[in-house]
């Protein structure tokens, strides 16, 4: 069964895997794959995923969904 829940420090390294593959299927054959994995490195490292799960002002950080203890979806954004 899968879970939607607001991430936490447990979902880093799924957040980067889910995020960082879904932007390399999704601008394949759009952009090179040298400027996708440079992007992902910039947004998707553990460090500034890890800093926006913990520090949420102006932002409402992840949420994930979870099956069986993986992260299978993520979503990341702010009301404004």
């Amino acid at each position: 069964m899968i879970d939607v829940k607001r991430a936490d420090k447990e979902h880093v390294e799924g957040i980067s895997i889910v995020c960082s593959e879904g932007c390399l299927d999704t601008y394949k054959g759009i952009r090179s794959e040298e400027n996708i994995i440079r992007n992902n490195e910039i947004f998707y490292n553990h460090g500034r995923i890890y800093r926006e799960i913990t520090e949420t002002d102006g932002w409402d950080g992840y949420f994930v969904a979870v099956d069986n203890g993986i992260v299978v979806g993520a979503i990341g954004g702010n009301d404004r």
